[in-house]
């Protein structure tokens, strides 16, 4: 027996659709729904919505919400939470996650009278750290089969049975199942483009499943068109009436039978699955090509937009922060407003979140002087020296070596007290003989791609041109700016602290148009770190490090083949509090960067060879994918502090 589920996602902030078109929504897709429902008791529909889109609903049409709320309450339907907006809680502080979902069940029991037990995790985007935030809230929640089931061995699941997830410290949470694959059917057969023997035979193929997810997707796309795409088709015939339908024909099938999704929680295998690995830190519904980056560094200009959300909680006073400003701060993060949104609502959102952070502005912490107003005399110091190729800081405790002919990038960083080796720095070609490409692999460069893809970069920056402070504490300060085209600047700033053993990073971009932005891009001596017990650990979303041991082979960056518009990267690290942490069991390099003014993504690039390994990581400003708008930047931040650390 095929035990087979559905719900229906409503969304009233949906990207594409203006706030005006909320009642015609109500009519063409939430109104026939809800008489699906009570017309079809037997086919066990449950409906997924948040608080705002509940809040929205009642506000145009309170007859809806009352009419979900008797169906609810008369077991025709089953009711799916998800918190107050539909934000990316991988990508946000814990202190957002925890109260938007607080603040959705406050309106779930206000105004629905119920309580719900399943949680759909925003876009099911899934970080470890997810684990202990929704287990406070749900007894399971959702995430798509088709993404997971590519990162468990084969032997240790064949079945679509719902199954725990672990964090690293103990914590678990069940998780049922949807099928991004079966809800494309589904809307495919919907939309004629697939006929309905191509669907039937799909469903019998996954008769050995026990339980499948007919569909776990949007509301809006029935007897609706959202405009998100150029390619979307027109709707002729009445699309609710092909859904009731289809199921009455499933329903008729002798092995096939309906269920609401909680009907899953008590056949649970209970095995403990361990789904995040190395290459993919974070699970996201769908193709590769939705992977977290889209919500974090892609579409109009989502780097600017997360930045401000930052700023701005980073200025809310948290204790004493009213029920309306928390809820603002959690429709600033909307995923909606980053992918497919429309002018006007981003537009609107923009102005509306500079005009609070200016009225919160006389609270802002200012950034820190460093105070480095002396310019050195070489032969007046100690701890630098230059030749023709490098500029080189040493004392007793720490080496730098910066590269004047590569836009000074980072030939070597030795903390002595670690390791008489460079941690970090130039790996130059022929280092790695069993490596495919045989190239120089620098580190602190950026590459900037363009519209076309063509590349730019500090490494073609070759002049002796660049000036060396010093301040009071005796760290140095080295600065140059250069200029690509007319109007392309970049401010490259780079602070050396030897006593520390720490370097401080800051690039700045003037006037660019990228299409993919990298900064920092740095190369681990493969020497120094042992690759039996690599790991790496950052913050994605929760209040603890999530780790993982690096064993195979992956790259973040790699774009993705075989999709209609160019996805740059396929994953990435969100690093919630700022850190990025490489090491093995006895050192460690810490990143830290300040996501209040340049909350970029990390990207890892790991190649295992015969006996040494390839490792390298960059920081992402700007990626590409179908979200993407070419967007001109008059400014552009970033920094990062380097230390390092024995364990």
């Amino acid at each position: 027996m095929l035990n087979v589920y559905s719900f229906f996602h409503l969304n009233t902030s949906f990207s594409s659709i203006e706030i005006k078109k909320i009642p015609e929504l109500i009519k063409k897709c939430y109104w026939p729904l809800l008489k699906l429902i009570e017309e079809n008791n037997d086919f066990k529909l449950a409906v997924e919505a948040s608080g705002k889109t509940i809040n929205d609903i009642n506000r145009i049409d309170p007859e809806w919400v009352r009419k979900l709320s008797k169906l609810i309450f008369l077991k025709k339907c089953e009711f799916i939470g998800s918190g107050y907006c539909q934000i990316i809680s991988p990508g946000v502080p814990p202190e957002v996650s925890e109260i938007n979902l607080k603040l959705g069940f406050e309106i779930y029991s206000k105004l629905l009278n119920t309580k719900p037990k399943i949680g759909l995790i925003g876009e099911q985007v899934f970080s470890k750290s997810m684990v202990k935030i929704y287990k406070k809230y749900f007894k399971a929640i959702f995430l798509d089969w088709i993404q997971v089931k590519n990162n468990l061995k084969e032997s240790t699941k064949k079945d679509q049975l719902p199954s725990y997830v672990k964090d690293d410290y103990g914590n678990k949470i069940l998780v049922i199942w949807t099928n991004s694959l079966s809800f494309q059917k589904f809307q495919r057969l919907i939309y004629n483009e697939i006929d309905l023997e191509n669907y039937l035979s799909y469903i019998k193929s996954e008769k050995f499943s026990k339980f499948l997810c007919l569909y776990s997707n949007d509301c809006e796309i029935f007897n609706f068109r959202p405009k998100r795409f150029s390619s979307e088709i027109s709707y002729k015939d009445d699309e609710w009436k092909k859904i009731r339908s289809l199921y009455k024909i499933l329903r008729k099938n002798e092995k096939i039978k309906f269920c609401f999704p909680s009907f899953a929680i008590k056949f649970n295998d209970k095995k403990n699955l361990v789904i995040n690995n190395e290459a993919s830190p974070i699970i996201v519904k769908k193709q590769p090509k939705y992977n977290i980056s889209r919500w974090l560094v892609c579409g109009r200009n989502n780097f600017i937009l997360n930045r401000d959300c930052w700023k701005l909680y980073s200025i809310l006073d948290k204790r004493n922060l009213s029920i309306n400003k928390w809820k603002r701060l959690c429709e600033y993060w909307s995923s909606d407003l980053r992918t497919h949104c429309t002018d006007k609502k981003f537009k609107h959102t923009f102005k509306r979140l500079k005009k609070d952070i200016r009225s919160l502005v006389k609270n802002k912490v200012s950034e820190q002087n460093t105070d480095f107003k002396k310019k050195i005399n070489f032969l007046q110091e100690n701890n630098i020296f230059e030749n023709d190729n490098f500029l080189i800081f040493e004392n007793k405790k720490t080496k730098i070596v910066l590269n004047k002919k590569k836009g000074l990038t980072i030939d070597s960083f030795v903390a002595k007290e670690i390791s008489e080796k460079s941690l970090f720095g130039t790996l130059y070609q022929g280092s790695l003989k069993n490596l495919e490409n045989q190239s120089d692999f620098f580190s602190g460069h950026f590459n900037l791609f363009n519209k076309d893809l063509d590349k730019i970069t500090d490494l073609s920056i070759s002049r002796n041109y660049y000036k060396v402070f010093k301040n009071r504490n005796g760290n140095f300060c080295i600065e140059f700016s250069h200029k690509f085209k007319s109007s392309e600047i970049i401010k490259k700033k780079i602070e050396v602290d030897l006593n520390k053993s720490q370097l401080n990073f800051k690039i700045e971009f003037k006037n660019v148009t990228p299409k993919i932005l990298r900064v920092f891009i740095l190369t681990i001596n493969p020497q120094v770190f042992n690759k039996k017990n690599l790991i790496y650990c950052c913050k994605n979303g929760g209040r603890e490090l999530e780790k993982f041991l690096i064993k195979k082979s992956f790259n973040h960056g790699k774009h993705i083949q075989d999709v209609s518009k160019f996805t740059s990267s396929n994953n990435c690290l969100p690093m919630t509090d700022g850190k990025l942490i490489f090491g093995d069991k006895e050192k460690e390099l810490i990143f830290s960067i300040n996501n209040f003014n340049t909350p970029v993504v990390g990207l890892i690039e790991y190649e295992k060879l015969a006996k040494k390994y390839l490792l390298r990581t960059s920081f992402s400003l700007r990626e590409s994918d179908d979200t993407f708008k070419m967007t001109k930047f008059s400014n552009l931040l970033f920094q990062v502090k380097v230390d390092a650390k024995k364990k």
